[in-house]
């Protein structure tokens, strides 16, 4: 295909126009791009782990070998030796000291009956004779005499509690000696009794209790 002059004429001004722009183009000093402010920042520091305490690592044990003792090897056994019998030396004989005997203990008294009690106690009541100076400075009160009872008899009589008058503890005393008393039971018949006894002296007649 053929160009006309035209056309190449326009297509050479179009090249030179192009290759003006891109001449200026290149002329133009580029601005200088303004850097921006560099942002600083701080971050803390790493904490450090605390390192774990070391380990004491023991050497390793030797192992014992074992060893082959002698004494396992087959020995011939020893022949035993007969030794002839020491004499034994006889020791001496020990004494023990002798233990004390003791004293045979006395046997309980033997339990006496309420009512045979009451026919001692009423004997020697029955008994008093009440002394009659006592009775006319009116002087009252009462005796207890102790006293050991066997087969109708009294022995080791005393005053226990005195009445506070000399007249009436020996009236007391006269009443256990002369009164007169009942047969003990077959059980204590030859046994000794032993009684405590209130002997009274009243001006009404009348037994305190």
């Amino acid at each position: 295909m053929k160009l006309t002059k035209s056309a190449l004429l326009a297509l050479a001004i179009e090249g030179l126009m192009i290759a003006g722009m891109v001449f200026v183009a290149a002329k133009k000093p580029a601005k200088a791009e303004t850097p921006e402010p560099a942002v600083m920042l701080s971050f803390p520091e790493p904490v450090k782990p605390e390192a774990p305490p070391e380990k004491k690592i023991e050497p390793p044990k030797p192992q014992q070998h074992k060893v082959v003792h002698e004494a396992l090897r087959e020995k011939p056994e020893p022949v035993p030796k007969i030794e002839e019998p020491k004499p034994v030396a006889q020791a001496a004989p020990v004494t023990l000291p002798a233990k004390p005997v003791e004293p045979p203990r006395p046997a309980p008294p033997p339990t006496v009956s309420e009512s045979f009690k009451g026919e001692v106690k009423a004997a020697v009541q029955a008994a008093m004779v009440y002394p009659p100076s006592a009775r006319m400075a009116h002087v009252v009160g009462k005796t207890k005499v102790a006293f050991v009872y066997q087969d109708g008899r009294v022995s080791n009589l005393s005053v226990v509690v005195s009445s506070g008058s000399g007249m009436l503890d020996a009236a007391a005393r006269r009443a256990v000696e002369s009164a007169a008393y009942p047969s003990p039971p077959v059980e204590f018949s030859g046994k000794p009794l032993q009684f405590e006894v209130w002997v009274r002296f009243f001006l009404n007649d009348t037994i305190e209790n």
